[in-house]
């Protein structure tokens, strides 16, 4: 959180980059102020609380949503 994100966080705030969250497991963790980006799915349904099955599809949703992103 303070060494990676800062310069992501950066180039988003500058227009350089697209910021799409991904929540992959559980946490305790509070808030994280990437609530202000856009998220693949809610941040209180990570990845890891659904079945295998519904993992790829949720997987095949978001590769497709940043394909379409990055296609811009």
């Amino acid at each position: 959180m303070n060494h990676e994100l800062p310069p992501f966080e950066e180039a988003a705030a500058n227009g350089h980059i697209p910021m799409f969250c991904v929540p992959i497991s559980s946490s305790s963790a509070g808030p994280t102020g990437l609530d202000k980006y856009q998220w693949a799915c809610p941040p209180q349904e990570p990845l890891d609380l659904f079945s295998e099955r519904e993992q790829h599809a949720a997987l095949m949703i978001i590769s497709q949503t940043l394909v379409e992103t990055f296609q811009k």
